[in-house]
């Protein structure tokens, strides 16, 4: 498979592969391995609510572990999605950060939505340099910053796409 972003893959959980990293939906049978990852995280974080509440859920596994995890949810206001993405630290700088976000692209972009927004800690530098490089519009409340990708600005289902798109 090309480095890229592949859609429907013909498997009902494999969302995309996008830079050789698999993306796949995950769903309430995948609840024990979020709460794992949320304990290797520093400070640990509870995330166990998360598949009750979003409206799509996405993970990497590496070696039989979740790594990576984004969380969408589809809100009132119209044209956005709000997502928040997490990487294991160890396992930050591999290109699971932007698999996620490909991923979040694509799923805002097949729901008719023009904007992508992604909520974090406004000290989050892994976060900030992630959304720079979708070109994403920054702002601050508080604690809390956001960025807002445009999806009208992509062509492709992701912003590095260079693979094929079947879906």
């Amino acid at each position: 498979m090309p480095r890229g972003l592949a859609m429907g893959l013909g498997r009902p959980s494999e969302v995309a592969v996008v830079g050789g990293h698999v993306v796949l939906e995950l769903g309430p049978q995948h609840q024990a391995e979020l709460e794992r990852l949320g304990q290797r995280l520093d400070p640990p974080v509870c995330i166990s609510k998360t598949l009750v509440t979003a409206n799509w859920a996405a993970g990497i596994f590496v070696d039989q572990q979740l790594r990576g995890f984004i969380e969408g949810r589809d809100r009132d206001e119209p044209g956005f999605v709000e997502v928040s993405l997490i990487v294991e630290p160890s396992w930050r700088g591999r290109g699971l950060g932007t698999a996620l976000l490909g991923a979040a692209i694509c799923w805002g972009k097949a729901l008719g939505r023009s904007t992508l927004r992604m909520i974090f800690s406004r000290n989050d530098w892994s976060m900030r340099k992630l959304a720079s490089k979708a070109n994403a519009q920054f702002d601050i409340v508080f604690d809390r910053m956001w960025a807002d990708v445009s999806l009208l600005a992509f062509s492709g289902p992701h912003p590095n796409h260079t693979g094929e798109h079947n879906g």
